[in-house]
C-alpha cells in the first residue's frame, strides 16, 4: 500500500495543482486479504487548502481493475481512465471534452528514462524534484498514521515545492 500509494498521492496532487495542496486527511484503514498485510485497503478523506473537501479510497485487494479517477466538480465531474483518457461531463452528464493522451509507459522504466534524459541534457523534470517525493510519502504516511489511530485527523503542513530540509510537521 505505501509503495503503490506515494504514486497515487503524487497523482491526485498533480491533480489538484498547486494552488490546491491538501492540508488535512482523515483514513480508515483495513487489510481484508491475508496475503496483503499490513494494509490492503485506504477510505480517506481529504481537505485544501483552498476549503475543497474530497474522498480517496485505494484497494490493493480489489477484483477492480484499472487506474480511474473520478473528480466531481461543482460544474460537473471529470473522470481520468487509465491515466490517459480525460473526459469532462456537465451536470447532466452529458460529454464536454474527451481527450486521449498517449502513454509513455508504466512503472519505472520510463520514469528512470525521463530522470536519465534530464541528466544527460542538464534540464531535470521538476516532477523528479526529491522534495516532490517526500511530499507524496508525508501525506500518505500520514494516511496510514490516521487509520491506524481510528481516522484521526492529520494535519499537512509544508510548503510547495520543497526540499525535505524545508518539511515542518506540526503534528509531532
Amino acid at each position: 500500500m505505501l509503495d503503490g500509494g506515494v504514486h497515487v498521492v503524487g497523482a491526485l496532487r498533480t491533480l489538484l495543482g498547486p494552488s490546491h495542496p491538501p492540508v488535512s486527511v482523515s483514513a480508515i484503514t483495513l487489510q481484508q486479504n491475508e496475503h496483503l498485510k499490513p494494509i490492503d485497503h485506504v477510505y480517506s478523506v481529504w481537505s485544501t487548502k483552498t476549503g475543497i473537501g474530497g474522498s480517496f479510497c485505494l484497494s490493493s485487494g480489489t477484483t477492480l481493475q484499472g487506474r480511474d479517477f473520478y473528480i466531481a466538480c461543482e460544474k460537473g465531474r471529470v473522470l481520468v481512465r487509465d491515466g490517459s483518457t480525460v473526459v469532462v461531463h456537465a451536470p447532466d452528464g452529458t460529454i464536454i471534452s474527451s481527450q486521449t493522451f498517449p502513454i509513455i509507459g508504466l512503472g519505472i522504466d520510463p520514469e528512470v528514462q525521463c530522470w536519465a534524459d534530464g541528466l544527460l541534457s542538464g534540464n531535470l523534470d521538476p516532477r523528479f524534484d526529491p522534495g516532490e517525493a517526500f511530499i507524496d510519502l508525508y501525506v500518505m504516511e500520514k494516511i496510514l498514521q490516521s487509520g491506524c489511530e481510528g481516522g484521526t485527523k492529520k494535519t499537512l503542513e509544508y510548503l510547495l515545492p520543497t526540499s525535505p530540509g524545508n518539511m515542518v510537521d506540526s503534528t509531532v
